[in-house]
This record gives C-alpha cells, structure tokens and sequence, in this order.
C-alpha cells in the first residue's frame, strides 16, 4: 500500500508522524510518500535512508499535493494521513485486515482520536465516522482514478475530504474501520486563527453546490458560513462544562462569536461569485 502525507510547514510534527508511520508493527510492504504543500523547499528529511519518497506541490492546496501523491502511489490501495498525526503502531495492518475483509470496498475510514481538549483554547478534527476524514482514510488506487480525485478547487485546507468521500460512497461502500486508529493531538489555537479558519467561505460554498443534500441550512447559502460560526460559538454559552462559572471563558466565547462570524460576513460579501459561481 502507499501511505500520502500532506505536509505544510510543520517540521516537528510531520518527524513525529513519519516515525509512527515508519514504525509500524507489520509484515505488509508499505511505501510513504511525503508531499510538501509549500513555495519553499521541504528540508530535514532524509528520503534515501528510509526509503521516503518526498515531493514537493508549491503550494497549490491540500487537495492538489494528495492528488500528487496518489499520481505517485505504485500500491493499489492509497492510504492518507496529515502530518500532525499520529498513527497507531496496528494502523496498516487493521487497514489490511479490512481490505480483505470487503474486497469489493472502493475505500475505508477509521477514528481520529483527539482525547479531551479545551476547544476555547486548543484545535483537533472532528471526525465523525463515516465521515471520511482525511487525517486517517483509504481508497482503492482504481475508483480513486476514476472518480478524478480530490477537487482541486479546494484551495488550502478545506473539505475536500468530505466532498471527495461523498462521490466515493456513490460510487461503493466506504468501510468503516473503528480499530484502524490515528492520534490527532489537539494543538493551539488563537482568535486570529479562528478568524482566518472562518473566512474560508468559498470551501463550504463549492461542497453545497455539488452535494446539496449535505446542507441543512434554511439560509442563502452566500450567508451559511457566518450563521454557522454564530450558532457554533454562541451556542457554547449555554453549556456549563465550557463556561465552567467563568466570566472570562464566557467573554472568550463572545469574542470568539463576533470575530468568526464578522470574518465569515466580510469574506461572503466581498468573494460571493454569485448563483453560477
């Protein structure tokens, strides 16, 4: 199989996902492919010594460098992960195990584990199953030829993962694999991050238009990303085990509603491509 890994300058973390990738406890042969997401070269990596093969996408976008991988990948069954993971030691062999399993599956999911968090203050996916996440999700190298890849008009890190999963599961079964495990351990997070996270409209905006049936909005769409960043923050004030009795978490949270939803409104109105777009 071929283990992709996107990475974009995080040296430190993408050492510590490489040595749980390349430590796996298994007899299955594996290759791993490291592709840099970034106008600058990729250093410190020593590809002739473990036998990586490291590519470099000049920053054209998540979906783009994983779509450059798999163009790369020699296996059939194509396996992604991100570079601030950490892959369980049996996370290619439950993957094995599954694929023969369900021979017929065009791809398979597992859990990404982010342990208990302060989401006030720190970041982690929120992976659902099913949801094809792409920290920790295979595909069979045949449909995923087929059905084009990943979407690059996904620019930077948008759901791609989720948009691409969708036409895997019209496609055939997408299996999920709750043994097949990564680690994603929360890191932090400030308001300005948040912010830039939130202005990131035009991702959810590309996934509604091909995949309708994925928005419960009751909104324009131009406005869902701003009432979504309202409701998700603005609703924390109501639960007690993240307020805590806190005066200051509880402003944290307010702050947070108006930063989000202020920089999703102002990136709607100003890059809204309109009803074609």
């Amino acid at each position: 199989m071929s283990v992709v890994i996107a990475t974009r300058r995080r040296p430190e973390l993408l050492a510590r996902c490489l040595a749980a990738v390349l430590d796996q406890r298994t007899e299955a042969e594996f290759e791993v492919i490291v592709v840099n997401d970034d106008d600058a070269p990729l250093a410190g990596l020593p590809p002739e010594e473990r036998g990586l093969i490291v590519l470099e996408c000049g920053g054209r976008g998540v979906a783009s460098a994983r779509n450059l991988g798999a163009k790369a990948a020699r296996a059939s069954l194509l396996l992604f992960t991100d570079d601030d993971t950490e892959p369980a030691p049996d996370w290619l062999d439950r993957l094995v195990a599954a694929s023969r399993r369900h021979p017929t599956a065009v791809g398979f999911d597992g859990p990404v584990e982010t342990g208990d968090y302060d989401l006030l203050y720190f970041h982690a996916p929120r992976a659902l199953p099913g949801g094809c996440c792409g920290a920790n999700v295979a595909y069979r190298r045949g449909p995923f030829v087929e059905l084009g890849g990943f979407d690059e008009r996904f620019y930077g890190w948008m759901p791609e993962d989720v948009e691409f999963g969708t036409r895997a599961k019209a496609r055939g079964a997408v299996v999920y694999v709750p043994d097949m495990v990564v680690r994603h351990p929360p890191r932090p997070i400030g308001i300005r991050e948040r912010m830039v996270q939130a202005s990131r409209v035009e991702g959810v905006w590309l996934l509604f238009r091909k995949h309708p049936s994925l928005s419960h909005w009751r909104v324009p769409l131009r406005w869902g990303p701003a009432l979504a960043e309202f409701k998700r923050w603005s609703g924390l004030l109501t639960r007690r085990d993240v307020v805590r009795g806190s005066p200051g978490r509880a402003f944290r949270i307010v702050v947070l509603t108006l930063c989000t939803t202020a920089s999703a409104g102002v990136a709607s109105w100003r890059r809204w491509p309109g009803r074609a777009g």
